[in-house]
């Protein structure tokens, strides 16, 4: 059985809307050096992309993770401040508690995967740091010798090498949810299933979908989209961020054996399955892009 955020933090605002929390004085009042080694640990299991908890191989040195999963929980408090602020201005409704209190779990999170970095980075030693430094350099060329070889191999000028945009993933998402009727969610729908506003969402689903990997690196779609369709939809992010991930790679049965095992993406997959493939580092081949949890 999971570990709730209940556990860590005894007054976490309930599930049932509730007035007058005081969301920052939650979050600034849960002290992640008071967690036992197991809830910590939890912490780190959330947020594997700045942590690596139970990676053989850490993917950077603790000092690059300390200064990313500082900014993560930074960025998640101002995340957190802004609802608080919407609020109290709007009056509190059942969406905006909701939002809030996902928020205030994340930060929280967050907060004690900080902590879980600066005690590994305290526990490592002058020594250990720079014994992992090395071992990562050596690590990232090995890596980088293999994905050289790997595009040698497949260098083929009659080769059309088509990538999926994350807009075309996005629709084949959205074509995946029945509404109510058992047909595909239209645009509208979909984008109030997500509580994502409707023009946005239009507008992402016409930006064109056939672009260059070496012309665009990052996608356009804003963040705030992606992060309703991976914990809404239940979207794979490992299928939804890797821009090595071909439309015809995605595996639509989240029970196919090849996807249990870790060893082929889905388009969607259970909560469950997404959080055994992180704690495994499957599937093997791709990377966590941060922002992700």
């Amino acid at each position: 059985m999971g570990i709730k955020t209940e556990d860590m933090v005894k007054n976490l605002p309930p599930k049932e809307m509730t007035e007058g929390v005081d969301w920052m004085g939650v979050l600034d009042s849960f002290d992640p050096a008071a967690l036992s080694e197991h809830f910590l640990n939890e912490c780190a299991r959330r947020n594997p992309y700045y942590t690596c908890y139970g990676w053989d191989t850490p993917a950077m040195p603790v000092e690059e993770r300390i200064q990313h999963s500082e900014y993560h929980a930074r960025f998640d408090r101002q995340d957190l401040e802004m609802y608080v602020e919407r609020i109290k201005t709007e009056g509190l409704t059942p969406s905006l508690y909701k939002n809030a209190r996902m928020t205030l779990i994340k930060a929280i999170g967050s907060k004690g995967a900080h902590f879980y970095n600066q005690k590994e980075y305290e526990a490592l030693g002058e020594f250990g740091r720079k014994k992992q430094k090395k071992e990562y350099k050596q690590f990232d060329e090995e890596w980088k010798k293999r994905l050289a070889e790997k595009e040698e191999e497949e260098d083929d000028p009659y080769l059309y090498d088509y990538v999926a945009s994350v807009h075309e993933k996005i629709v084949r998402i959205r074509k995946g949810i029945k509404a109510s009727n058992g047909k595909p969610m239209t645009q509208r729908d979909f984008a109030k299933f997500l509580e994502y506003p409707i023009n946005k969402y239009t507008e992402a689903e016409k930006v064109e979908k056939w672009y260059s990997r070496s012309e665009e690196e990052e996608s356009p779609v804003e963040d705030l989209l992606l992060e309703r369709l991976i914990f809404r939809c239940h979207a794979n992010p490992y299928w939804l961020y890797d821009s090595e991930c071909e439309s015809t790679y995605g595996n639509e049965d989240p029970n196919a054996d090849a996807v249990l095992d870790g060893d082929e993406p889905c388009i969607y997959a259970t909560p469950d399955v997404i959080l055994r493939w992180i704690k495994e580092g499957k599937p093997r081949d791709t990377v966590w892009i941060d922002g992700i949890t």
